[in-house]
């Protein structure tokens, strides 16, 4: 099966489980998924989806040399998102960890078409749950990973801090190192932690990006508390999501609805905040190969080092949000 990638060219995949996967309800579903949510759905954000993303980190660990069943693993790794992807972490209160599809993904595994897949090729489902287990695909925070390494390249091109070629320079200088992405030099590792760390400050943690996620996230919590949706309706798709919202006549929830707009502007406000959310701050900190091992960036860098330290320091604290003006 050919597929064309913007980031990793064009490839084909051959394995059968591979593509009996792609082509399953469950992962398919993922091309109605931004990685952004809603800011994807207004026009701040990419359209970039869940799809692109999973078979993207598939290719990468493809490309490292990850086994078949680390292949797998990474298509399948983000099945269990909802519609809005991380602003269901909003609803659920978990906006610092983003961590709810995670918990969610044992159940949502059981009632799709993954398990019956993987039974047919030899596989247990239970045996891609922990991501964890596979060493080029998840690692803890700061490390590099193939599911960071792919939606950092996906994400920066978006937002015009990387260009192709400084892509495919970043692939061509990663290693695997004892089961690890590792960068083969210090200048890859300070490019992929500079531009991480500015797609946080524009994106990912951005003072206007988490205001429209937290009023999105307090409309669905409307729709649930008028019984316009269950929960399992959040793993549908984005756009049948938003459509529902927009279907009811409550006039709490279409003020909400209204709100969600590029019109909408917010102030920083700690004195008579709408609302305060604590949000999830993103940096990396690469392993370089060096000498005979290797070592992180920051203690190479002291620059680095300290500008690591003062961004963490200076969005730790929770951002006191006032809603300003909105379209009426």
């Amino acid at each position: 099966m050919k597929y064309k990638d913007r980031i990793y060219g064009d490839f084909e995949i051959t394995e059968p489980v591979l593509i009996d996967l792609y082509k399953s309800d469950a992962i398919q579903r993922l091309e109605g998924i931004l990685q952004h949510g809603i800011t994807g759905m207004i026009g701040i954000c990419s359209l970039s989806t869940r799809l692109e993303h999973s078979v993207g980190v598939m290719r990468l660990v493809q490309k490292m040399g990850g086994s078949l069943k680390e292949q797998i693993a990474a298509l399948v790794h983000d099945v269990s998102h909802t519609a809005f992807s991380h602003v269901i972490d909003h609803v659920f209160k978990q906006a610092e960890t983003q961590s709810f599809h995670e918990e969610r993904k044992e159940w949502f595994f059981q009632q799709s078409d993954i398990p019956k897949i993987l039974n047919q090729h030899g596989y247990q489902w239970q045996n891609f749950l922990d991501e964890e287990k596979f060493s080029i695909l998840e690692q803890p925070a700061p490390a590099l990973c193939a599911d960071r390494v792919d939606y950092l390249l996906r994400d920066t091109v978006d937002l015009n801090l990387l260009d192709t070629q400084k892509i495919q320079t970043i692939v061509r200088n990663l290693k695997i190192l004892k089961g690890k992405i590792v960068c083969q030099d210090i200048n890859t590792a300070k490019l992929m932690a500079e531009v991480y760390m500015k797609a946080d400050e524009k994106s990912w943690s951005n003072f206007r990006e988490v205001a429209l996620y937290e009023i999105t996230a307090r409309a669905i919590i409307r729709a649930k508390d008028i019984h316009l949706i269950k929960d399992e309706d959040l793993w549908k798709t984005d756009l049948w999501l938003l459509d529902k919202l927009k279907s009811s006549e409550d006039a709490l929830l279409q003020k909400l609805i209204t709100m969600i707009s590029l019109e909408t502007k917010f102030k920083w406000d700690q004195t008579k905040p709408t609302f305060i959310v604590k949000t999830k701050v993103r940096v990396i900190d690469p392993d370089v190969i060096h000498q005979k091992g290797t070592i992180k960036l920051s203690d190479l860098d002291p620059i680095y080092k300290k500008n690591l330290h003062e961004y963490i320091s200076n969005r730790k604290n929770p951002l006191p949000i006032l809603v300003d003006k909105y379209p009426v």
